[in-house]
């Protein structure tokens, strides 16, 4: 699959991912999926993040193709500053450089989509709300969506 990522709703960003269907019903009406998602987005003049996020999850699809589900991510964010940062050491101001910060990314997302069986395609769309940790001393929720589509590989 493939989508436009958005992290916090605003700063954009790109996915790519792969999910397997681990065990499903007899007409695939229940699934539990898992899978994994790699990508980026880009804050203006703040941040860079690159992420990997695995996701454990149910699916529940209707016989004419739409279907619905709930998802369980856990990854890792890197974020990379867009530019050189400093920091104050021994009363001198020195260069931080622009590495940026590694980050837990885990939260939930719902999504639904709707499978085009003749192309073997499924628009789909999913938000969600990921944890940032640690930020300093706290840890952060970033409101997620993702609109893509995913090809099936039989």
């Amino acid at each position: 699959e493939a989508s436009v990522y958005l992290h916090q709703l605003a700063h954009p960003g790109a996915q790519v991912g792969y999910s397997y269907r681990l065990a499903s019903t007899a007409n695939e009406a229940h699934s539990l999926m898992v899978g994994a998602d790699v990508g980026t987005s880009v804050w203006h003049r703040h941040s860079i993040g690159v992420f990997v996020l695995p996701r454990v999850g149910y699916r529940l699809r209707t016989a004419g193709g739409f279907h619905a589900e709930v998802n369980m991510h856990v990854g890792y964010l890197q974020g990379v500053l867009a530019s050189e940062s400093v920091a104050l050491v021994n009363g001198a101001i020195v260069s931080s450089g622009r590495a940026g910060y590694p980050y837990a990314y885990l939260g939930p997302s719902v999504g639904v989509g709707y499978a085009i069986r003749a192309v073997g395609v499924t628009p789909f769309a999913r938000i969600g709300a990921q944890w940032q940790l640690p930020v300093f001393d706290q840890s952060l929720m970033r409101l997620v969506a993702a609109v893509g589509a995913e090809v099936a590989f039989r």
